[in-house]
């Protein structure tokens, strides 16, 4: 991963990062793919030194340059960052779950991420 950029938004902290590839195939034919898009998708993160805190997330939808290829486009993913589908980063989904599990109520977890209360967008 390589840090695009940091900056403050009022009282939130936002970290761009990327993933850093190379050659990509395709999961399903092995042909070589390309880039499509570069979406932007926003995850909640655990606050860093008391500042509630976002990671932005430049990924890379790639496309098979097979024609009969039935898997045509995917989004590159990173289990490290988040799962799929997630608003929460995995470290603040697991700090989260094991905050819960241990008894407290969601909604107290929830203000500890304050941003988790404003909808995160999804380019």
């Amino acid at each position: 991963m390589r840090v695009l950029h940091y900056q403050r938004i009022g009282p939130v902290a936002e970290i761009a990062i990327e993933k850093i590839v190379s050659e990509v195939r395709c999961p399903m034919c092995g042909f070589i793919a390309h880039a499509k898009e570069r979406p932007l998708v926003t995850y909640i993160d655990l606050p860093f030194g008391g500042t509630p805190t976002r990671i932005k997330w430049k990924k890379h939808r790639m496309v098979c340059i097979n024609l009969s290829c039935a898997k045509r486009s995917w989004t590159l993913g990173d289990h490290r960052i988040a799962a799929s589908h997630s608003l929460l980063t995995t470290r603040a989904a697991k700090w989260a779950t094991k905050q819960v599990g241990g008894g407290r109520c969601v909604s107290e977890v929830a203000k500890e991420l304050p941003q988790a209360q404003q909808p995160a967008t999804t380019n």
